[in-house]
């Protein structure tokens, strides 16, 4: 009794792996870049909100200085 199992050639098996591997790439590629968006997003929040702070302190110094 011959299953199909063990009359896969290496070439079918070869082809399969293969496209595993290419699928797993495309997948890394894919996630890495979503990723990278999400950093690059918080980074400019992060940053932004670090700005507003340093320019709400001055703002306030300007303030009471202008006070006497």
């Amino acid at each position: 009794m011959n299953s199909d199992v063990s009359t896969f050639g290496p070439i079918p098996f070869g082809s399969l792996l293969g496209g595993f591997i290419v699928a797993a790439l495309l997948a890394l590629f894919v996630v890495q870049g979503s990723v990278n968006n999400d950093h690059v997003n918080a980074t400019r929040e992060s940053n932004a909100d670090s700005y507003q702070q340093q320019f709400r302190t001055k703002l306030q110094t300007v303030r009471e200085d202008l006070s006497f």
